[in-house]
């Protein structure tokens, strides 16, 4: 279960950072601040990014599987960084074709984010 927690908690932080980055509220605030607002802005912005990467491989780290490197990947990819992207699909592609079920990836699935695409 804290793998699945990790990834979701990454989900939610990437979605998070997504819609911000997106907001054109924010964007057009972001242009009429000070610099060095907008600059701390955009760092933590940045810093929540590279977190939920972090929480994402964390829970790679815990529990192997396939679909968690399938959610990094995808993560990755959504933040910008696709080369990054593409290794982890390698290693998802070699792991996926060599898995062999365990009884603990029922679990794994039943605590997953069910919103979060696995590719």
């Amino acid at each position: 279960a804290a793998a699945a927690t990790l990834c979701n908690l990454a989900s939610d932080m990437i979605r998070e950072v997504s819609e911000l980055e997106s907001d054109p509220e924010l964007q057009s605030d972001l242009r009429v601040c000070e610099d060095a607002e907008a600059k701390k802005c955009l760092e933590e912005i940045k810093e929540s990014r590279d977190r939920a990467i972090w929480l994402a491989r964390k829970a790679t780290d815990l529990y192997p599987h396939p679909v968690l490197f399938a959610r990094l990947a995808k993560f990755l990819e959504t933040t910008g960084r696709h080369d990054e992207a593409n290794t982890v699909r390698q290693d998802y592609d070699k792991q996926q074709a060599t898995w062999i079920p365990r009884y603990t990836d029922d679990f794994l699935m039943m605590h997953l984010d069910p919103d979060c695409d696995s590719r």
